[in-house]
């Protein structure tokens, strides 16, 4: 990715992504962001192009180096996840 601001394919794709960070599954990610399940899926391909990346969490750490994600969405995700019991055991 280029410095400067990000591209919308990047800018969709990174608002679709912090929900999912979240633990939000796919379906409600469509419904918040008032699209079809197809076009979040399309967001996230999408941006997985533009970024290089490879999976999910290839992109959030992309996302997060080049400060798309902020220390703020990563800690909401941590804590959303963490009081929902995910990682316990």
């Amino acid at each position: 990715m280029t410095a400067g601001r990000p591209n919308r394919a990047v800018e969709n794709g990174v608002e679709a992504l912090r929900l999912y960070i979240r633990g939000i599954p796919g379906a409600e990610v469509a419904d918040r962001l008032h699209l079809a399940p197809a076009s979040v899926r399309g967001r996230m391909k999408a941006l997985y192009d533009a970024l290089g990346a490879r999976d999910m969490v290839h992109a959030v750490v992309i996302c997060a180096i080049d400060g798309l994600l902020t220390r703020e969405d990563l800690r909401a995700a941590y804590e959303d996840r963490r009081d929902a019991g995910e990682g316990e055991g």
